[in-house]
């Protein structure tokens, strides 16, 4: 689903992290936590997609998505420009979200704009939750999207729901004890297209086979790397 819009809104919500409200009903209604959506400007019309999944939150009306992405020089600052002016352009949602775990609590785990990723899936969660944050992550995530999740470790009988880099992965992969359940969700994987084709997207699983993060992800089950 393509749909261009006049922009509501642009703002930075944190050193570098900016916010573009989209009114967009049937694109809010359809998008299931962890899935992404991609983003143009619409000036010149035939530009493609910036190669960088957008995570999304709900406008509190439920009739449009929050977009939020961290600046990345050239790549970003020509949508930034163009969608004070309105002329924006996107698609999705794409790919797989979060499957819940039903009676288990909830361990969030998160690197940078991935919170953006499990903030939309919190209100999914009927289950003592607890959050852990990864790397040089700002307090902003902690007070504007989780102020109402305690910081803590999970307990023996937690679902693990994460989103972040390779690198948040790697540290999983090497603390979690094999057998927990755990999902994983990329938020820098590049998308060159959102539809599989081109391969850009692409990650290695323990069978040594490539999984393309915009189709067959961007949420994966963890053993898929073990």
């Amino acid at each position: 689903m393509t749909i261009p819009t006049v922009a509501q809104g642009l703002r930075e919500v944190a050193p570098g992290v900016m916010e573009y409200t989209h009114p967009a009903p049937q694109m809010a209604r359809a998008a299931h936590p962890g899935q992404f959506f991609l983003a143009r400007h619409t000036l010149q019309g035939t530009d493609p997609f910036l190669p960088i999944p957008m995570a999304a939150l709900p406008t509190q009306d439920g009739d449009g998505l929050r977009l939020i992405w961290e600046r990345d020089g050239a790549r970003t600052k020509p949508l930034e420009t163009q969608a004070q002016l309105g002329h924006v352009e996107v698609a999705g949602p794409f790919g797989n979200g979060f499957k819940v775990h039903e009676g288990r609590q909830a361990q969030f785990v998160y690197e940078g704009i991935g919170a953006v990723t499990l903030a939309s899936l919190k209100n999914l969660i009927n289950a003592p939750t607890t959050l852990s944050e990864f790397g040089d992550t700002a307090d902003f995530w902690k007070e504007v999207l989780f102020d109402d999740v305690p910081v803590g470790e999970a307990t023996s009988n937690a679902a693990i729901y994460a989103a972040g880099t390779h690198k948040l992965l790697k540290h999983l992969l090497a603390t979690v004890p094999a057998g927990t359940p755990m999902q994983f969700a990329f938020t820098n994987a590049p998308m060159a297209c959102g539809v599989g084709t081109c391969i850009a997207c692409a990650v290695t699983t323990n069978a040594g086979r490539y999984a393309r993060v915009c189709t067959e992800g961007p949420v994966f089950d963890v053993n898929l790397f073990r």
